[in-house]
């Protein structure tokens, strides 16, 4: 978002720019021949080596340097400019290049992505001690210390730019540590953040279960995709294989909360108190049942605005109705503020004490029905994960992270894509994915066999662990991931920080 306003104001500050006194349109001649003006949109070796020179003082992500003067490239030199006091025009003019050329004669390793040494231990120590989980003090600048900077850069309403800049000095320095988090937001063995995890399997994916199997020492909850409320207040049951993962779940001590959703008729059922309490009985009735299952994840979506103080009474009762040692969570769409345009279906404050558990759906930012993006950007996340914890007793809230992610296809449409496939697809492609520092996001494109362009966005390890200092500085109870069966390796001791 920060990235989309500051293109916003390009023009804005070029026409500043050329005003100023001192502030030359043309380059200026030396002795090797002048150096070229560059601005947003060109390309070629002059912008190659601007990429790189930026690339080596920190300002740049590891091998991003495409030849091509885009949005990033633009944002990138702003922040340079900024930190030398200078214009911040976001063109590269004659005081530009020679500001990078006295940069670089300096030398030394930025405190940056791939950094080394004790000053890159020193940033760690002091991220560590303001809650922000940047990994072992060893002195090297890896993905876990990227994602703690950008996320006290986000915190801080600073540039993300993943790069100890001044500004980042100075606040990390004013910066009052962060409080422990209470025993009941670290629920976990560890003293971590709690991890639900949602469980759907499709056809016959065997991922689910593999992945269950070998991680369910890290899961507190498991939430299955079991159940569908209809109309009449009865449940449908999907998938036929419950034993089989309770089973699973018991061998990891996992407690298991069924996920149900809505289905035809849910809008009219909860319009009555008749209605609430017929679909209160079909719940208890199933839970009497299935005395593997602990509690439920109620996940209604499909319901109109108009119908949100009747989710509320439904949760409401149904925590009234169960036996106190069943656990009764809620979904809820995200939201940045009380009166968020659009917004009005989910009750944060009234769910919030109507229910034990709250998991805020952070995902799907940019999904199949916008253009390509980030799936769940650290920025955003963050705004509504405050807003949350602002209206939420934080012990309740449950963080979502998602395993999973789009891509895009320039003949039209998105398709959802789990980790593992995106990486696949990459692979297959012969691309790398690069780390978007500003989300905490991979992305990639690539042609397909009948020339359409695609864009993959997903998340990654760095945005992962972006969120699970998130919920730790602000004592949430946890974290949320849909779905379990298609992360990467470094997928899991990003959620754990183990």
């Amino acid at each position: 978002m920060w990235r989309r306003a500051a293109l916003g104001m390009a023009a804005t500050l070029a026409a500043a720019a050329a005003a100023l006194p001192g502030v030359s349109a043309a380059p200026q001649g030396t002795g090797a021949g002048p150096p070229p003006l560059l601005e947003f949109g060109d390309s070629g070796a002059a912008v190659t080596t601007l990429q790189q020179d930026l690339l080596t003082l920190g300002y740049r992500p590891a091998g991003a340097a495409d030849g091509t003067f885009g949005g990033q490239s633009w944002v990138e030199l702003v922040f340079f400019q900024r930190d030398q006091g200078m214009l911040p025009t976001g063109n590269a003019d004659p005081a530009t290049w020679a500001a990078l050329q006295r940069a670089l004669a300096a030398g030394g390793t930025p405190v940056a992505s791939g950094a080394t040494g004790t000053a890159v231990s020193g940033l760690q120590a002091r991220l560590l001690s303001l809650g922000y989980a940047a990994g072992p003090v060893n002195g090297v600048f890896g993905p876990e210390t990227l994602a703690a900077l950008t996320a006290f850069q986000f915190g801080q309403l600073l540039p993300p730019t993943g790069f100890l800049d001044p500004a980042t000095s100075a606040a990390l320095a004013a910066a009052a540590p962060a409080p422990a988090p209470t025993p009941s937001a670290s629920a976990t063995a560890g003293g971590g953040p709690a991890v639900l995890a949602y469980w759907a399997v499709w056809g016959t994916d065997t991922a689910p279960m593999a992945s269950l199997q070998q991680h369910g020492s890290a899961i507190t909850w498991l939430s299955p995709y079991w159940y569908t409320l209809e109309g009449d207040g009865t449940l449908r049951s999907r998938e036929t294989d419950h034993a089989a993962v309770l089973a699973a779940a018991a061998a990891a001590h996992d407690r298991v909360l069924a996920l149900i959703n809505d289905g035809s008729g849910v809008q009219g059922l909860l319009a009555t108190g008749s209605g609430r309490g017929a679909a209160v009985a079909g719940v208890s009735g199933m839970l009497a049942a299935n005395p593997g299952i602990a509690g439920v994840m109620v996940d209604f979506e499909s319901l109109p605005a108009s119908s949100g103080s009747d989710l509320t009474a439904f949760v409401a009762a149904l925590r009234a109705a169960l036996p106190a040692a069943d656990t009764v969570g809620v979904a809820v769409g995200a939201e940045v503020s009380a009166n968020e345009p659009g917004e009005g279906f989910y009750q944060y404050a009234a769910l919030g004490a109507a229910a034990d558990l709250v998991q805020v759906m952070t995902y799907d930012d940019h999904d199949n029905t916008t253009g390509p993006g980030p799936v769940a950007p650290t920025a955003w996340v963050s705004r509504v994960a405050q807003f949350a914890a602002s209206v939420i007793p934080p012990d309740k809230i449950l963080l979502g992270v998602p395993a999973y992610g789009y891509d895009w296809s320039s003949a039209g449409g998105a398709t959802s894509v789990t980790v593992e496939q995106a990486l696949a697809l990459a692979q297959r492609y012969g691309v790398t994915p690069h780390l978007d520092a500003a989300s905490g996001e991979d992305t990639f494109t690539y042609t397909d066999g009948s020339g359409a362009m695609h864009t993959v966005w997903f998340e990654a390890a760095a945005g992962v662990a972006a969120k699970r200092a998130l919920a730790v500085r602000l004592g949430l109870r946890g974290l949320a991931v849909w779905t379990i069966g298609g992360e990467s390796p470094d997928f899991w001791p990003a959620l754990t920080g183990h």
